[in-house]
């Protein structure tokens, strides 16, 4: 097989040292087991404090009719990492969703709204702070009109000066961009975006690839597009922020350790976050890899630089 494109590849490891990877990549830096039968469905690196945090879904209990997001946080650094803290779960937080943003010298925290929320939960994001496990200053915004069919995807770009939300429908996903100094009081900003455009449901099918997980910078949106078999297509769609298309940049990386692992078959890109590295900010992929209820997450680097 080819060798894995872009260069550079960052792992980190969200569970036990037993759990390591034997890498075939020449620049492993660590392994990723998240410890929860369930999949690390968002991920997010705070190049401040030098901590990634991880975000999966756990039954509340078993009168709960729907999961609560667990979040975990993991040292940034080089070999396998054991989890520092692990909150949750939230019933409040939604299906997926975990962006970054300090406010004053504060880290806050981005995610979808749980079903809990409302008939219209669809509609809303939440930013929040954790303090010692516990959520303080959850505040919802309203991004989209009402009866939205699935909770929003959340991002902020790298630069943190934009929201960037996608919502799906039965015919497109669309994709609105905020400036985060809007976000300074509860209201309706569902009309308030600065760009917006939509992506055809039809064009993310494509050959198998689901609408996986988005990042951008103060140019362009990257939308990540992913299957979840080993050999299958993957790539990373570049659009600028007005919904030109700009070129479209192959996913391979991690595939030939995802063969590696368990019966070698999943390989599922999952999630896009920004990663500072000398004065550069590279955009990593996780992949999720293993069999069910062994999954772990893997980060590469992309070899994308934000603008």
């Amino acid at each position: 097989m080819k060798k894995i494109l872009f260069g550079i590849s960052i792992l980190l490891s969200l569970n036990t040292y037993s759990h390591a990877i034997s890498s075939t990549d020449s620049d492993y830096y660590g392994s990723c087991f998240p410890k929860e039968k369930s999949v690390t469905q968002s991920f997010v690196i705070d190049n401040k404090t030098k901590e990634a945090f991880g975000y999966n879904l756990k039954r509340i209990s078993k009168e709960s009719p729907s999961p609560g997001a667990v979040i975990s946080t993991y040292p940034l650094k080089k070999g396998d990492m054991k989890y520092i803290d692990r909150s949750g779960p939230y019933e409040q937080l939604g299906h997926q969703g975990l962006a970054l943003q300090y406010r004053q010298g504060v880290r806050y925290f981005w995610s979808s709204v749980g079903n809990s929320y409302g008939s219209d939960s669809g509609s809303y994001v939440a930013r929040y702070r954790l303090d010692n496990g516990e959520i303080k200053e959850f505040t919802t915004f309203k991004l989209y009109q009402d009866n939205t069919q699935k909770n929003i995807t959340p991002t902020v770009s790298q630069k943190q000066n934009y929201l960037i939300a996608k919502m799906s429908n039965k015919t497109s996903h669309e994709i609105r961009i905020f400036d985060l100094e809007q976000f300074e009081g509860v209201g309706n900003l569902s009309v308030k975006e600065k760009y917006a455009f939509q992506i055809p449901r039809d064009k993310v099918r494509d050959k198998g690839m689901a609408f996986q997980s988005m990042a951008g910078d103060s140019k362009f949106v990257y939308v990540l597009m992913g299957s979840s078999k080993v050999g299958q297509k993957n790539r990373i769609d570049v659009y600028s922020l007005s919904g030109n298309y700009v070129r479209a940049v192959e996913v391979h990386q991690g595939e030939e350790d995802a063969a590696a692992i368990g019966s070698g078959t999943h390989y599922e890109p999952e999630w896009l976050t920004w990663l500072n590295q000398d004065n550069r900010a590279q955009l990593m992929l996780s992949i999720a890899a293993g069999d069910s209820g062994d999954r772990r997450c893997i980060i590469y680097g992309t070899g994308i630089f934000a603008d």
